[in-house]
């Protein structure tokens, strides 16, 4: 229970910070596509938030993205950012109140997901079962909302 608020709180966090806190210039970033999966509401917003250290997982986001619903297809978008190690997290904001739902417990009442699509018993996975590695010109991960 403690860990969805959690949950709750650090995905919050992703709306108080720059889009992309990399210095670098538009040479040296990679193009990551992320392809949103299993999407049941045809409105809201889609909120990504992009983690690159282990220590600052769900607390402090490196970058972050707001993407409008308009359809329940697979939506795709991309991201440019320095090679480097990744981890994201995402959610279906459905009702438009920029913030996660969850019911009394905690526990989330939109959809929501990570990278490498994790199972989620009690919690947000730990930063290594949701990182993966941006390291060439393009990748391509799937996140498949619960």
């Amino acid at each position: 229970m403690k860990d969805f608020f959690i949950l709750s709180i650090a995905l919050l966090l992703l709306y108080y910070g720059p889009s992309v806190k990399a210095t670098q210039s538009s040479k040296e970033l990679k193009s990551l596509v992320l392809n949103v999966r299993n999407i049941k509401h045809g409105t809201g917003k889609i909120f990504v938030a992009v983690f690159d250290k282990e220590d600052k997982f769900m607390k402090e986001h490196f970058a972050d993205k707001e993407i409008s619903v308009y359809t329940t297809d697979d939506l795709k978008t991309e991201l440019k950012l320095p090679n480097g190690k990744y981890a994201i997290s995402i959610f279906h904001d459905v009702n438009n109140n920029r913030k996660l739902n969850t019911n009394f417990m905690g526990i989330p009442r939109e959809p929501y997901g990570f990278s490498n699509n994790p199972k989620t018993t009690f919690g947000p996975p730990d930063f290594e079962k949701a990182s993966f590695v941006l390291d060439g010109d393009c990748t391509e991960i799937d996140i498949i909302l619960k």
